[in-house]
Order: structure tokens, then C-alpha cells, then sequence
């Protein structure tokens, strides 16, 4: 069967649900009445679609409609970092069946931070029961650089051993399907096309423990030669000689992650403020949240972290902004909720970039959900299936 066609047929049946009868399917795809005739059937025995019902019109001969079976692939999606695993299950029309997550220890290392993403996997692989075999494919979120095409990522630095981890390979063996992985970034960007379609050209940065980056041009992710675009949080943002994770110094990670966060209560705290806010910092996250609260309610040497994390979070991202003129400039994290935050990242960016560079690009402050990335993931797997070439 020619599966270019057969994934057309399927476009048809998932684009237009209200209208897929045989008919319609044959002048959408310009296919020959007997050849759309037998993919349709070929498709329905596999489970792929399902008949429901007839078409509603009162004139004329009525005809049968056609929709995506939802038990008739399932797509597993994971994200991790150094402090998380999360993990969901869709189904073929992209519902979510399900979803888990799991604690990383602290101190964890390259074995043990796979063995918990192969814990979450299996977990989904669970729900699946008799429909086991309808899993089409895993698709990963994996923070650092990441290299698409080979299913390897490559670099993360909070993890010393984790250099050129052929994740793809390890999984995929562990689970019998197809595996693809990609920069968390990429995928959060990925999942916000699914949600907003008319999105051309976007730039995501996305801060939290580090920074990273993600691009779309012309509705569709920009991972460069060597798929290393995006990778933002390692450009060099200020000439102050703090050392970055990296090995090098002043880079935008190192003055808006948390690295930054770490210092400036530190600091704070030789000089008697923020008291309100721990110092052991075991759970960096936890520290933005308190740091977070108390600049919400208006302390001033809290709102004065924030802004100068804002600052540089603008000037990195005014740096590449005139080269890729987005649409949208999408700012993500835990400190998006913050006004004052929100105010520096802009001001940052109107002193570097010149009005009509600027001028009709929407600026979008949204903290997502880290699952968010995770269907991300799950879109990299559904997209592959319904762009596969026979």
C-alpha cells in the first residue's frame, strides 16, 4: 500500500471528521473512487478509523462517515530534567489517556535518570493493557543539546556523565517501538503550534534551572546544521566574570537561572535581606517560589532580583530577536507571573532593539505546565506517523 496516500486519506479522515465519507475522501485526494474504496477498508481493519454514522443531509443519497479510531495508535510523551520525570499517554485523536511522574534524587547520575524515564514509560505501557501493541512510538523532551536525527542527546550539564547518550537506542530497545527525542524547549514550542495554528515565526525562551530557547519559522521548529539552535542560555550576556556550569563565564544561564538565583540571595542575605527566604538551597525551585511570593507582595529587594533577572533574560533575547523578526516572542517560566519581571524583560529589549524591529511583535508571559512538554514529545511521534513516506 502507498503510504504517502494512505496518510493522506488519514489527513482527510482527521481534518474533516464531519465530512469524511468515501466521496469526499476521493475528491480531497484525487484518488480513484475503487483505490480510495480500498484504502478506506484497508484502514478499517487495521483499526485505524471507525465508521460513524451517515452524513445529515435530507437530499440525496446519505453516506457514511469516517472518523479517527482513538484506540487505534497511542503515543507516549516524556519530559525530564534533574529534578523530574513526568509522562503521558494519547490516544489517536490526541486525548490524554493518562499520565505520571516521578521524584529525581538529588545527585542522581546518567544510569539512574534513565531507569526512572524507563519507570515512567512502563508505567504508561501499563494503561495500554491488550492495546499494547498499538503503541506506535515514544517520543522524549530531553533539556540540554539534543541531536534529532540520531536520537541522541548529546550534552547536560547538571549531569556530568550524561554526554552522547544514544537515549533513542536505549529506550527503543527497552520498548520495541520507534523513539525520538528532542530539545524540552523545541517540544514546548511544538505543543503551543498544536494550540494556536496561525503561529509562523516564534521565539520561545524558556527560564528556569538554566535557559533555553526554541524557533519556529514558517510553522515549523528551526534546529539549525547541527541541531544545536536555540541553545541561547550559553551566549554571553555580560562581561562580569561569573563562572557558568559550561566552563566559560557571564553567560545568560549563569545571570538568569538558577545560578543567578542562588547568588543574589546569597548576597542579599550577607547584606541582611530576604530573610524570609532559606539558604540551603536543596530545592532551588522552592527558593523561586519564596523569592517569587515575597516580590508578588511587593518587597523591594525581592522585586529587585526579579527586574535584574528580567534584564538579562531581554538582553538575550534582544540579541537574536533582529535576526529572526518573530511574530511572537514567547517568555516562559516561574517569573512570568510577575509584573515586574514582565516590565524589564520589555524595557531590556526596546533599549537594544530598534522600533520597527519590534513594533508588531506580540510579547506572550505564560508559565506552562512541564507536561506541556511532554505532549510536545507525543506530537513528535504523531506528526512522523502522519509525515512517513512509503
Amino acid at each position: 500500500m502507498n503510504q504517502s496516500r494512505r496518510n493522506r486519506v488519514l489527513q482527510v479522515i482527521r481534518d474533516c471528521p464531519d465530512e469524511a465519507s468515501k466521496t469526499f475522501i476521493q475528491r480531497k485526494t484525487r484518488m480513484g473512487m475503487e483505490s480510495t474504496i480500498v484504502m478506506v477498508n484497508s484502514l478499517l481493519e487495521e483499526g485505524l478509523i471507525c465508521e460513524a454514522g451517515v452524513s445529515g443531509g435530507s437530499v440525496g443519497r446519505r453516506s457514511t462517515l469516517l472518523r479517527i479510531n482513538p484506540a487505534g495508535q497511542f503515543f507516549i510523551g516524556v519530559r525530564f530534567n534533574v529534578e523530574h520525570v513526568w509522562a503521558v499517554l494519547y490516544d489517536f485523536s490526541l486525548k490524554e489517556v493518562a499520565r505520571t511522574g516521578r521524584t529525581v534524587p538529588r545527585d542522581t547520575n546518567r544510569d539512574s535518570l534513565i531507569a526512572i524515564v524507563t519507570q515512567c514509560i512502563r508505567a504508561m505501557c501499563g494503561m495500554l493493557a491488550e492495546n499494547r501493541d498499538r503503541l506506535c512510538g515514544i517520543g522524549i523532551a530531553a533539556p540540554g543539546i539534543n541531536d534529532y536525527y540520531r536520537g541522541i542527546s548529546k550534552r547536560y550539564i547538571h549531569i556530568p556523565d550524561w554526554v552522547d547518550v544514544p537515549l533513542a537506542q536505549i529506550i527503543g530497545d527497552a520498548f520495541g517501538c520507534p523513539v525520538f527525542v528532542e530539545n524540552s524547549t523545541r517540544c514546548l514550542i511544538n505543543a503551543l503550534h498544536l494550540e494556536e495554528a496561525g503561529l509562523k515565526n516564534v521565539l520561545l525562551i524558556q527560564v528556569g534551572r538554566g535557559v533555553g530557547s526554541a524557533v519556529l519559522i514558517d510553522g515549523k521548529i528551526f534546529r539549525g546544521s547541527t541541531n544545536s539552535a536555540g541553545n541561547i542560555g550559553h551566549i554571553r550576556v555580560t562581561d562580569k566574570p561569573i563562572p557558568c556550569e559550561c566552563g566559560r563565564t557571564g553567560c545568560m544561564e549563569t545571570m538568569c537561572g538558577y545560578p543567578a538565583l542562588r547568588r543574589m540571595i546569597l548576597h542579599a542575605k550577607g547584606a541582611g535581606k530576604l530573610a524570609q527566604v532559606s539558604a540551603d538551597f536543596q530545592d532551588p525551585s522552592h527558593d523561586y517560589q519564596d523569592l517569587i511570593g515575597l516580590a508578588a507582595r511587593g518587597d523591594p529587594d525581592a522585586a529587585a532580583c526579579v527586574k535584574e533577572i528580567g534584564f538579562y533574560v531581554g538582553k538575550g533575547a534582544a540579541s537574536i530577536i533582529p535576526v529572526l523578526n518573530p511574530q511572537k516572542l514567547v517568555i516562559s517560566g516561574m517569573l512570568a507571573g510577575l509584573p515586574d519581571f514582565c516590565r524589564a524583560v520589555k524595557d531590556s529589549i526596546e533599549a537594544v532593539c530598534f522600533p520597527e524591529v519590534i513594533e508588531s511583535m506580540h510579547i506572550d508571559f505564560c508559565d506552562y505546565d512541564d507536561h506541556i512538554s511532554a505532549v510536545g514529545a507525543v506530537l513528535l511521534v504523531y506528526q512522523h506517523f502522519f509525515s512517513a513516506q512509503g
